[in-house]
């Protein structure tokens, strides 16, 4: 099962009040900002706690052992009758308050492009465009404060094993658990939960998208 929500914000800075008649001169003088700020979640299998521990999901029992698991499995054209089973499987992925804006691009080149990057573009000059930029805002944060609240990412695979279908019972082998070890596990975690929490990423800078 994968959750997710998607969240739109529209920020604003300016006071808050009685809406006020402007003439032309004060409203020369009104400085604000409009942009919109973007929260996506998407939980796999798992729920998160108030204290940020990731709950794996109790899924349906499979194979012969009966044992609950989430699984998903992959198969590949040349190999009919086996699977790559990645099993007890869960996780989360979050980006927080991801600032959209509308900008221009900067009026000068950045020296980044070589000749050989400019030749793919055909010509076309980015300088001064209208892009769409992405960032994240640590203005109101302190010179030697850390924050890494940006994002946070963390995945659970309790084995990945190889699994064959039964052709006397028929039961596909990503619905069996015939391969008593594992090739991989994998565990992607971080934080003060340890190694039930999310790692915690911060992202500075900002990416700018344009057409051409």
């Amino acid at each position: 099962m994968i959750s997710g929500l998607l969240l739109f914000l529209v920020s604003g800075e300016g006071k808050s009040g009685e809406l006020t008649e402007l003439d032309d001169d004060a409203l020369s003088g009104v400085m604000a900002r409009e942009g919109i700020a973007l929260n996506l979640e998407v939980l796999i299998n798992a729920t998160q706690d108030n204290a940020g521990n990731i709950i794996p999901d109790i899924c349906p029992s499979t194979g012969i052992s009966g044992t609950p698991d989430c699984r998903f499995a992959l198969q590949f054209n040349s190999v009919d009758n086996a699977w790559l089973v990645v099993k007890d499987y869960y996780g989360l992925m979050s980006l927080n308050e991801v600032r959209v804006d509308g900008v221009r691009m900067d009026s000068t080149a950045s020296g980044k492009c070589d000749a050989d990057c400019l030749s793919r573009f055909s010509g076309f000059d980015p300088n001064g465009k209208p892009a769409i930029q992405l960032s994240y805002d640590h203005s109101d944060l302190g010179a030697s404060e850390s924050f890494y609240g940006d994002a946070e990412l963390f995945l659970h695979a309790g084995k990945v094993a190889a699994e064959f279908n039964d052709s006397g019972t028929g039961t596909p082998g990503y619905l069996r658990d015939m391969t008593p070890g594992s090739a991989i596990g994998l565990l992607m975690a971080d934080g003060p939960n340890g190694i039930d929490g999310a790692a915690k990423i911060r992202f500075d800078g900002n990416v700018k998208m344009y057409g051409y």
